[in-house]
């Protein structure tokens, strides 16, 4: 991951530390500049600081493109790769980590890699390095004897500052923890509103939130006022040094002329802060770390092997099953389990719940991998095919059917191109010409998958009116007519068997009105 964030943005990043650098020598010349007023106060030194003065803030407003590039790019950049990582996942670690824990993991970890090269690695190098060396560099003009006194300034803030470094990390990686339960809480609230609802959950959800938020701020604000406790040790430390400076100079045994003096008291901040401010910045740097480790052990999952088949499947005649075993847990779903789809047919997997009926599609989709046994399209074994020539040829229809951000042409064509007259005869034959002609944009409409206008029934029925412009050559129906009144769902399937004719259609179904549209029966038994 490293290596692909440093070639996307390595321009960006040479050109922030370049202006963060270039920034850091116009600040101290500025000081010198003034420096050098003071005590000679000639022209070609107001002139100098005159241009450092003004070229400060041109650097600062032309850098700042640069790193509002990172601040945003780094986040969306780690945010894609974290989304091409899960388009290929392993469906079994998928289900693993669970899509809200797996959110939580993707938005805190991006946030935290944008951190770690940003306001980490990118501010040490551009600002409190360069500053630091910079302003050593004009000191040991004006009194090389005054590093020996700087030095020992350094050891006490360390020393100081270490301190502080296993108690903030502890504190802060109780955040994390109690983010990452928070968000599945929050996310969870607001995804499953009817099963909270039904089952009187969402009082116990919502204390439950309340508690942990609670420990969260109360936690947090200890940290700020850790970190704001150190600051104004470290001003008053500060202050003390320039404070022994001012005695030393008015009983002269700091033997400085008075701009050398006023550039030394101006040096003293620049000098000291930037360790202050590294110490500071590695705690979080640690903690940002825990955080972004977790999103790379996303991006490290083990992927599904599928999808680098080198098999192509071309078409289908028949699928075959055999001896198949799978089980998940531990628990047994198939055992020895054999059968033959023929295309042409409709079959029904009928069977109680839990006995594996949508496990099944989830097989044939390559979802999850058998334990023993086959599974084969015609003679090629599933393991072998490159899935994605599979799901070309296969056509899922769940019973919640997702509907994309799009219109509704593209969520009926899927990128097809279709004329108009031809989408709205699938659209009668669907039962939807009615929901068409309410639209406001007929075709251009925008859908969505939240939009609240689109009933169940609606969103059946555009995913049935997609098999129209299908080319699969195997349909797997699961609950797909679920949402659907009788009338609407005999109207739908008689219009859709003239297509299935040459198909190998798989229909999960607990409705008898669907079985007069099926060839055969197929009884899924719980083992």
């Amino acid at each position: 991951m490293n290596k692909k964030i440093r070639k996307v943005f390595k321009k960006t990043f040479s050109l922030y530390l370049i202006l963060g650098i270039v920034g850091s020598l116009i600040s101290t010349l500025n000081i010198h500049f003034l420096q050098k007023i003071l005590d000679h106060r000639h022209i070609l030194w107001v002139v100098s600081y005159a241009c450092t003065l003004l070229l400060g803030p041109i650097i600062a407003y032309v850098a700042e493109y640069s790193e509002s590039y990172l601040e945003y790019g780094l986040v969306y950049f780690l945010k894609t790769e974290a989304l091409k990582k899960v388009a290929v996942i392993d469906y079994q670690k998928y289900l693993a980590i669970r899509p809200e824990k797996l959110l939580q993991r993707i938005e805190a970890g991006a946030t935290a890699g944008r951190n770690i090269y940003v306001h980490f690695y990118g501010r040490i190098l551009r600002e409190l390095v360069p500053e630091m060396c910079f302003t050593l560099l004009f000191v040991l003009f004006i009194n090389p004897y005054l590093l020996g006194l700087i030095l020992v300034g350094y050891m006490i803030i360390f020393g100081f500052t270490k301190l502080l470094l296993k108690f903030l990390y502890s504190l802060k990686e109780t955040i994390l923890n109690n983010e990452e339960e928070l968000t599945s809480i929050f996310v969870r609230g607001l995804t499953e509103l009817v099963a909270l609802r039904v089952n009187k959950k969402y009082q116990s959800e919502i204390e439950r939130y309340q508690q942990l938020s609670v420990e969260s701020v109360r936690t947090a604000t200890k940290m700020r006022m850790i970190h704001e406790f150190f600051f104004a040790c470290f001003a008053i430390l500060m202050a003390i040094l320039k404070i022994i400076l001012v005695g030393l100079f008015f009983s002269g045994k700091l033997n400085l002329s008075l701009g050398s003096f006023v550039a030394l008291l101006a040096y003293v901040d620049r000098i000291y802060q930037p360790i202050a401010v590294v110490n500071v910045l590695f705690v979080q740097y640690q903690l940002d770390q825990t955080a972004y480790q977790r999103l790379k052990e996303v991006y490290a999952s083990a992927e599904d092997e599928k999808f680098y088949g080198d098999q192509q499947l071309t078409g289908v005649d028949t699928i075959t099953i055999k001896n198949m075993s799978f089980s998940i847990e531990q628990q047994a779903i198939f055992t020895n389990f054999s059968a033959v789809f023929e295309k042409g047919k409709i079959y029904a997997l009928v069977g109680k719940s839990g006995t594996g009926k949508s496990t099944l599609f989830r097989l044939l989709l390559g979802l999850f991998s058998v334990d023993s046994g086959e599974i084969s399209y015609n003679q090629q074994s599933l393991h072998d095919l490159n899935i994605q020539s599979v799901y070309e040829k296969v056509s899922y229809i769940s019973q919640d059917v997702p509907i994309f951000a799009d219109t509704l042409r593209e969520n009926i064509c899927l990128g097809k191109d279709v004329s108009d007259e031809e989408i709205e005869v699938v659209l009668e034959k669907c039962q939807l010409l009615s929901f068409y002609q309410q639209l406001p944009d007929k075709l251009a409409t925008k859908l969505g998958p939240h939009l609240e206008t689109l009933s169940g029934g609606e969103r059946q029925r555009i995913a049935f009116a997609r098999l129209f412009f299908s080319e699969a050559d195997v349909i797997l129906l699961d609950e797909a007519t679920s949402a659907l009144d009788r009338q609407t769902a005999k109207r739908v399937l008689s219009e859709l068997v003239e297509i299935f004719e040459h198909k190998i259609v798989l229909m999960i179904t607990h409705k008898l009105d669907d079985l007069q549209f099926v060839d055969e029966v197929v009884y899924i038994e719980k083992l």
